[in-house]
């Protein structure tokens, strides 16, 4: 990332510039249709929530619809009084309620069994699971979802042995238990609102047993009716926000700049050359160290003459031959030592007279 930026900068070197391009846009292309495909499977995985329970009220629906058909056929009834009718608003109004809390409690199930049991395969929960109004739950899920997303990044280019994916897994484990908390509480407070609303129902249910049998059969069978109606509608408007909000879903990220080459950057010919340079002169100072060091004997008439003020009247050089014959004046009069005895003699008769 730049210094202070969200801005992901990646770079790739590679022999043949088109390719190293069209790694990096397919790298970019992938990356954002990764981060919308998220988008769509948690839009999905609530479409798919949705049309369940639809289904499951849907059938529940057309049951008690055909029996309260059939009820009315055989009884031949037609309308409740007016007290009646009263009662019977008010009982499927507090039945409605319990039949929401009772739908909240299936989501916080749900969703508690996401919380403990989340993992790759069921990194997306469908936003039903919340329930309507509730900022902390919402934003405490939407953290875990994040820090979720983040410790698979993560994982990509280290081990869960690092400890920054230690200190995240931390930090999920702590955000896990708050939200298991938090959902406990709610469960609590949702059992005590049922209970609230049983005993509004059981008070109406005495009113209304004093209605004729009949008509407390048909109130009870619309009663139920109504609730799942109620529920069916309510079901409906979720699936048609969810499918809106489907629309209206973009990529989190975007491409600022398209790849593009900066030329040559391997191999680096001054850095090469420096590098030549510098060996070079590593060499030399080796050599030198090892000639001083080890090799310390007079080679020949110049070294012997700086290290002493006798006078030097010539050399007489090394030979194989003169190890052979010693006489090797004689025997080989133009090799490099009978040379060497020839210099020595010049050099005494130019001597001075003492």
């Amino acid at each position: 990332n730049l210094e202070y930026t969200t801005i992901l900068q990646v770079t790739v070197e590679d022999q043949i510039p088109i390719k190293a391009k069209l790694f990096l846009d397919s790298l970019s292309a992938q990356y954002i249709h990764y981060t919308l495909q998220s988008e769509f499977d948690i839009n999905q995985n609530t479409l798919n929530y949705i049309d369940r329970q639809l289904d499951e009220v849907t059938q529940i629906l057309n049951r008690f619809e055909q029996e309260l058909e059939d009820y009315k056929l055989n009884k031949d009834i037609l309308d409740l009084s007016r007290e009646e009718q009263r009662y019977f608003q008010e009982l499927v109004k507090y039945d409605n309620d319990r039949r929401k809390y009772e739908l909240m409690l299936g989501s916080l199930a749900d969703l508690e069994d996401y919380v403990l049991n989340v993992g790759e395969e069921k990194l997306l929960p469908p936003s039903l699971y919340l329930l309507e109004g509730d900022d902390f739950q919402r934003q405490t899920l939407k953290e875990l979802y994040n820090m979720q997303m983040q410790r698979n990044r993560m994982l990509f280019e280290a081990k869960e042995e690092i400890e920054s994916v230690q200190q995240l897994d931390e930090v999920i484990r702590l955000t896990k238990g708050n939200l298991l908390l938090y959902i406990r509480n709610t469960r609590t407070a949702l059992n005590q609102k049922i209970e609230d609303v049983e005993g509004q129902i059981r008070d109406y249910e005495g009113l209304i047993r004093n209605v004729p049998r009949t008509q407390r059969d048909i109130l009870n069978i619309e009663r139920k009716v109504q609730v799942n109606e109620k529920l069916y509608l309510f079901l409906l408007e979720k699936r048609a926000n969810t499918v809106i909000a489907r629309a209206g879903i973009i990529p989190q990220t975007k491409v600022i700049e398209k790849a593009r080459s900066l030329g040559v950057v391997r191999p680096d010919k001054l850095k090469i050359l420096y590098g030549f340079i510098v060996g070079g002169l590593m060499v030399s100072f080796v050599i030198v160290f090892v000639r001083v060091m080890f090799y310390d004997r007079i080679e020949n008439a110049d070294q012997l003459k700086e290290v002493t003020h006798l006078p030097v009247f010539g050399e007489i050089i090394a030979s194989e031959k003169a190890e052979e014959n010693y006489v090797v004046v004689d025997s080989d009069p133009k090799a490099a030592i009978t040379e060497s005895f020839r210099t020595v003699r010049t050099n005494l008769e130019y001597l001075p007279e003492t």
